[in-house]
């Protein structure tokens, strides 16, 4: 932006689709400015606009602007290209390097290198964090947008990119006390919010533990954390281990060899049946019983999912209005989608 701004003698923007400024002058192009644009075609639902101060009543300088621009705009989007191979190589380093540590039970003198190489902190205690989104959302795109709400909560902690997601923790040289903890899960939790004005997230935080394979532990309850959190609206979709309690418990016992047989027998009437209403049940338990939103995840019409319910009420021969057939039927219903 600065050569171009240079050579043509007037400022020129790259503007998100929000119009916020990527790269030019600060704050933006002024209002009421006499403005010429271009998309930057590169392949996004929502492109970057390359934009341009014109004088106006000038229509011969205007033009030769516009046709600039359109010049400009393949240059952009060809360094743009190059910048997301960059961005996306970095994002399958570490990647890699976060698979190895969670899968070592003991992180070779390689795989220690390469993390301090990083700037990770395998020595210390360590709280896990799992930010879990639709995969609508790139998590190599949306990463800088996690980092900026994690830096305007002043919550510290490195976020590599895994599955459809991130995975993150924070790393303290000395067990954190009681006040540090609260503090972390207080920024945690604005963190959340502040991710939440732009994309559909839930956050689960882990319990703090120590070392490389504290870290893995950690990071295995965040992601336990942030399942359960995405079921839970009032919440803000954001469940931390340390109070999660009674909760916590009912979720490890789904994932128990006693339980399942027993989930699976309890929904053995649903099975075969046309609709998917196994599915179905969950997505309206998960949704905590709205049809529209129901709907809008199994993507049909709210008077089938209704429809579905119904036959699912039926052939169970349960109420769902009653609390504890509604918990015990949702805990089922995770169970055996879970070990699907």
């Amino acid at each position: 932006m600065i050569e171009l701004a240079r050579v043509w003698r007037r400022p020129v923007w790259l503007l998100d689709a929000t119009g916020d400024v990527v790269a030019g002058p600060e704050p933006g192009p002024p209002a009421g400015a006499d403005l010429v644009t271009r998309p930057v075609e590169d392949g996004r639902q929502r492109p970057n606009t390359l934009a341009a101060a014109v004088p106006g009543g000038v229509p011969a300088e205007t033009a030769a602007v516009r046709a600039a621009l359109a010049v400009a705009a393949g240059a952009v989007r060809q360094r743009s290209a190059e910048k997301r191979l960059a961005v996306e190589r970095d994002a399958r380093l570490r990647m890699a390097l976060l698979a190895e540590l969670v899968q070592a039970a003991e992180p070779d003198a390689g795989t220690r290198r390469r993390a301090l190489d990083a700037g990770w902190q395998l020595e210390g205690w360590h709280i896990g964090i799992r930010v879990d989104v639709p995969a609508t959302v790139d998590p190599v795109t949306a990463r800088p947008e996690v980092l900026r709400a994690f830096a305007t909560a002043h919550l510290r902690a490195v976020v590599v990119e895994q599955g459809p997601g991130w995975g993150a923790w924070s790393t303290f040289p000395e067990e954190p006390g009681p006040a540090e903890l609260e503090r972390h899960a207080t920024a945690s939790r604005r963190a959340q919010w502040l991710l939440r004005a732009s994309m559909p997230t839930a956050m689960g935080v882990g319990r703090v533990y120590r070392g490389a394979a504290g870290l893995a532990r950690t990071l295995g309850e965040a992601g336990d954390a942030a399942h359960l959190a995405a079921t839970r609206s009032a919440g803000g979709y954001f469940v931390h281990v340390d109070r999660l309690g009674l909760g916590r418990l009912l979720l490890a016992w789904t994932r128990t060899d006693t339980f399942l047989p027993a989930a699976r027998s309890m929904l053995e009437p649903l099975r075969d049946q046309p609709g998917d209403l196994l599915r179905t049940l969950t997505a309206y338990l998960d949704a905590e019983s709205s049809l529209t939103e129901s709907a809008a995840v199994l993507g049909v019409h709210r008077n089938t999912v209704a429809a579905r319910i119904a036959r699912a009420q039926e052939l169970l021969g349960v109420e769902l209005t009653d609390p504890d057939e509604r918990l015990a039927l949702h805990l089922a219903c995770r169970s055996v989608l879970f070990h699907t």
